[in-house]
């Protein structure tokens, strides 16, 4: 699967239209992704953004505990859903 790798962060900012949250790759700066609309309460903007945030992390720490093969064992798997849990609820 091909998507942005490594460590994604977000940036707050105001725009005229209201707040908007700028997801962007921690490694080379690159945006991804940009969350926001007009009517969205701030809760729920920020919500989004922590789960589009912790996408990557969810992904690996599901395909380690999804794959027989994995080289991570089970403790080290549950830990990173823990961690990536933590993440999408912005802890």
């Amino acid at each position: 699967m091909e998507y942005t790798k490594g460590e994604w962060g977000m940036y707050q900012h105001e725009t005229e239209l209201g707040t908007e949250v700028k997801i962007y790759s921690v490694d080379n700066s690159e945006d991804i992704a940009y969350v926001g609309r007009v009517g969205f309460r701030q809760a729920e903007i920020q919500a989004n953004a922590n789960l589009i945030v912790a996408a990557p992390d969810m992904y690996e720490a599901l395909k380690a505990m999804a794959d027989i093969h994995s080289p991570y064992s089970p403790r080290v798997a549950h830990d990173m859903a823990d961690k990536a849990l933590a993440k999408a609820e912005g802890k």
